[in-house]
């Protein structure tokens, strides 16, 4: 990326002046979050595709879609962001392709989601459910005990940072056996560290797709993960009082006490699970 022809056309564009404004300022801070993290940034050009909640917004230096800078003619977040990016700017941004907001119009209806959700087994869906509500950055899992490869099937949970993954590296002999499959030559004196390294940078893909891994996962921004939480807590989770009777503390499910008038428990109601009192 060429960071000195951005610096000067940042430069050429906006007097310093401009970037030390409480207008600016806000919008610097908010180009920062995850939230704003490209969808596409095309170094040539100079430009970025970024996504909200509202629409899809095509950012360049100088100028951009959102309404923001077609009433102010002042940077935008999308500007600021893009000039991070880019290198124009020298502030840390954070990057989480999954905290992408998209517009709610391209996002699946509640019912289509639910359909997915009620396809998986139960245990798969009480995983779906610790990452729905899960408000922790870089929720890892272990691929395969966890379950998640059969989230990632269903398309409703994607893999957030893939570069992060960490294979659970198997007896020296399970990988000597990969590398004699694959025909990679290797000393068969090395060391286990030696032979992960060589297997890694051979067949990295072939390693994912048979050991064990950790991953980075949450929900898909295609579908409404707070509703996703919503239905599958409703249906799985336990409301606790205190029973004077027994002087001890007792649950009951959710599915039995009253539960709020809305489109989730409406899903709940037409799948068999609930009924209103």
């Amino acid at each position: 990326m060429d960071c000195i022809k951005a610096k000067n056309y940042w430069a050429s564009a906006w007097e310093e002046k401009a970037h030390a404004t409480e207008h600016a300022k806000k919008r610097i801070e908010l180009a920062k979050k995850p939230e704003q993290t490209p969808i596409k940034v095309d170094a040539t050009n100079m430009c970025a595709c970024f996504s909200g909640n509202h629409g899809k917004y095509t950012a360049f230096l100088d100028d951009c879609t959102c309404e923001d800078f077609r009433r102010n003619r002042l940077p935008c977040k999308h500007i600021y962001r893009l000039a991070i990016e880019l290198g124009a700017m020298e502030e840390a941004a954070e990057s989480n392709r999954s905290a992408i907001p998209f517009p709610r119009s391209e996002q699946a209806s509640l019912s289509d989601t639910i359909d997915l959700v009620e396809a998986l087994p139960e245990g798969s869906q009480k995983r779906l459910l610790e990452i729905a509500g899960n408000t922790k950055p870089d929720l890892r899992f272990q691929l395969k005990y966890h379950g998640i490869d059969e989230l990632l099937r269903s398309g409703l949970v994607i893999e957030t940072k893939p570069d992060s993954r960490q294979i659970i590296w198997p007896k020296k002999g399970e990988i000597t056996k990969l590398l004699d499959q694959e025909g990679i030559a290797y000393d068969p004196k090395a060391k286990k560290d030696e032979l992960q390294r060589i297997c890694w940078e051979h067949l990295s893909e072939k390693a994912k797709e048979l050991f064990e891994s950790w991953i980075v996962v949450d929900v898909s921004p295609n579908f409404n993960r707070r509703k996703i939480h919503y239905y599958l807590h409703r249906k799985f989770g336990f409301s606790l009082f205190f029973n004077p009777e027994t002087a001890s503390t007792e649950k009951t499910p959710l599915l039995k006490t009253n539960l709020p008038d809305d489109e989730v428990t409406d899903e709940l109601i037409r799948r068999g699970y609930y009924t209103r009192k």
